[in-house]
């Protein structure tokens, strides 16, 4: 029996897709590929599962399951959806921002680029690069999870002064 659908009811365009199982017929490939399925703002409202006819039989079974209305996850943390924001010169106009580095990558024009764990990137610059490498040493894994300041700032270039976003460490290195 064909179940109807009230598309009435529903907001925004409905897309069908059939899916196909591999041998084994496990159900872990389905939900992963439903998973990934929000990450690009759509979501699963209905599954049919097509189930082979016996020998003889003259119509295909099928099973349908209901996805629930509101459906309980764990948390899940959706800073790594977001698109990348780097810290820009409005960002600190109003005061400045601590944050802790989680990761240092190398980013665009062979500048490095320090990640927070807010989810923003700081691009360094020679300046900011001098007065963190003085704090934390030259070794970019002494740089992580260590907390620095982001504030509003200015820097000479090409002989004129600029505002920038300068960086000030808040903790610093531990002599040996």
């Amino acid at each position: 029996m064909q179940r109807e659908i009230n598309y009435r009811r529903r907001k925004g365009p409905i897309y069908a897709i059939e899916l196909q199982a591999g041998r084994d017929g496990s159900l872990r490939g389905l939900r992963a590929v439903l998973k990934d399925l929000r990450r690009y703002g759509l979501r699963c409202t209905h599954v049919t599962e097509i189930l082979p006819s016996p020998r003889g039989a003259r119509r295909q079974e099928t099973r349908q399951t209901r996805a629930p209305t509101r459906e309980r996850s764990k948390t899940v943390d959706m800073r790594k959806y977001r698109g990348e924001h780097f810290v820009k010169v409005a960002d600190v106009r109003d005061g400045p921002i601590q944050e802790r580095i989680v990761a240092v990558r190398e980013g665009k024009y062979e500048k490095p680029d320090l990640v927070f764990l807010s989810g923003n990137i700081l691009s360094l610059n020679v300046t900011n690069n001098e007065i963190l490498s003085r704090a934390f040493g030259d070794n970019s894994d002494n740089w992580l999870d260590r907390e620095i300041e982001l504030y509003l700032g200015e820097i000479d270039y090409q002989g004129k002064p600029q505002e920038a976003v300068k960086a000030r460490p808040l903790d610093e290195k531990i002599p040996f």
